[in-house]
């Protein structure tokens, strides 16, 4: 009798990692997927920057 209540309880650990697992992966894609879109957005922020910072350098100086 106390056997098979462990068993029972050691395939209900089992089940319930194998969904912690498959949500974590989940989250490992999502994470994965967002380091891109991330990286996009910083080289298109960092570029407008420095041309308006150049612009902000030539326009000035072509007056004077």
């Amino acid at each position: 009798m106390e056997v098979s209540f462990l068993k029972a309880g050691v395939a209900d650990l089992r089940a319930t990692n194998a969904q912690q697992t498959a949500k974590l992966d989940s989250i490992i894609k999502t994470m994965d997927e967002a380091r891109g879109g991330w990286r996009t957005l910083l080289l298109v922020g960092g570029a407008s920057g420095s041309v308006g910072g150049i612009l902000a350098w030539i326009i000035p100086h072509m007056r004077g």
